[in-house]
């Protein structure tokens, strides 16, 4: 993940906030997985330690399972969510092993509760936010054209159509070669100016935008929504950085 082109989890759950149902969702999902981790991992006591001496249970045991896929998927979200927070893996990787490591293996029950509340409120939050985004991405805006939906081209009658002989094609003289300057070529695809209105309408009803919802929504092709987006782009519509969904968040304000 690249730390530059994520945005902070400040600025996630800023933004998630304006979809509360969805970021409650993710919250109640993402809490339970560290909560269900602890209480299988210490009421079957998987691990504990006695004299300074980390005791396991039988890897045959049937709890190792879940226990395991809890901490998989607590690990990818914590990491990902201290990455862009401390701008460095090796310090967001030591937090996840330290934090996870003292909800197994801590000898103090007041210290595996507080590895605990870490990992519910990082998941919590961390998956709530993804949710949230996701589900004011997927919005479309009123009076956009629905994606997927293709224009119909009308249709000829075989029986009514007249055919007519194509004109003979007359050989021109050669027109005489003038001395120009070459044309520079454009940088990208040209789109018109109601094309790009309509993008910009597109972008005034939502948080994030990407050229791949951008041709759903306006039924282009993929290098016209490209071109559209580096426009958007240009203007100051869009930020030149990519969340984590790999959509460009909305500068302007709806």
């Amino acid at each position: 993940m690249n730390t530059q082109d994520s945005p902070g989890p400040l600025e996630q759950l800023r933004s998630a906030t304006r979809s509360p149902l969805a970021l409650a969702q993710g919250a109640a999902l993402g809490g339970l997985v560290p909560v269900t981790t602890y209480a299988v991992a210490h009421g079957f006591e998987l691990m504990r330690v006695e004299g300074g001496t980390v005791v396991t249970a039988p890897w045959v045991h049937p709890g190792w399972l879940l226990v395991l896929g809890g901490l998989l998927f607590s690990a990818k979200t914590v990491y990902e969510w201290t990455t862009a927070a401390f701008e460095d893996r090796a310090k967001a990787l030591g937090f996840v092993v330290l934090v996870e490591g003292a909800l197994l293996l801590a000898p103090s029950p007041a210290l595996r509760y507080v590895a605990l509340a870490y990992l519910v409120t990082i998941n919590a939050l961390g998956t709530g936010a993804r949710l949230a985004l996701r589900d004011r991405a997927d919005r479309v805006p009123t009076g956009a054209a629905r994606p997927g939906r293709a224009r119909r081209t009308p249709t000829v009658d075989p029986s009514t159509a007249t055919l007519t002989a194509p004109a003979p094609v007359r050989a021109q003289p050669p027109a005489p070669t003038v001395e120009r300057e070459p044309a520079q070529l454009p940088a990208s695809v040209d789109v018109d100016a109601s094309l790009y209105t309509r993008a910009v309408e597109v972008a005034h009803g939502v948080e994030a935008l990407s050229a791949a919802a951008l041709r759903r929504t306006l039924g282009v092709r993929h290098n016209v929504a490209a071109a559209l987006v580096d426009r958007l782009v240009s203007e100051g519509v869009l930020a030149a950085t990519k969340n984590t969904l790999g959509q460009r968040p909305v500068l302007l304000s709806t």
